[in-house]
């Protein structure tokens, strides 16, 4: 994944890779003794104990990670990534969702085609 996968996706990815993986992310902005850097968080919420950071900096080809934990969430969310562009990078207007009483699942296109389920 290259610089776009670090700071320009939009939530189409987010919630093709959200939904997919189970993962949750956070992506900052900011400036430090190296110069400017794009770096985005993704944690299990399950365990806090896997987790990984990508950095990517403007002046520098790709991009570093840094995974820890017993479950490699880089890796899916690398996977996931490429699931949805495979799909033709669909835009968030094409997911739903639908809530009942015994749970809510996550769709793309139709709630026939679920990409994941509580």
């Amino acid at each position: 994944m290259g610089r776009r996968a670090l700071d320009q996706l939009g939530a189409g990815a987010d919630l093709a890779i959200g939904a997919l993986t189970g993962l949750r992310s956070h992506t900052s902005e900011g400036a430090d003794e190296d110069g400017r850097y794009v770096r985005t968080w993704i944690y299990d919420p399950d365990d806090a104990r896997s987790w990984a950071v990508a950095t990517w900096r403007p002046d520098r080809a790709g991009h570093g990670v840094q995974q820890v934990g017993d479950r490699p969430v880089w890796d899916e969310v690398v996977q996931a990534y490429a699931q949805w562009v495979s799909w033709g990078e669909p835009h968030w207007r094409r997911y739903g969702l639908t809530v009942t009483p015994d749970g809510q699942s996550v769709w793309l296109d139709t709630p026939k085609r679920v990409l994941s389920s509580t």
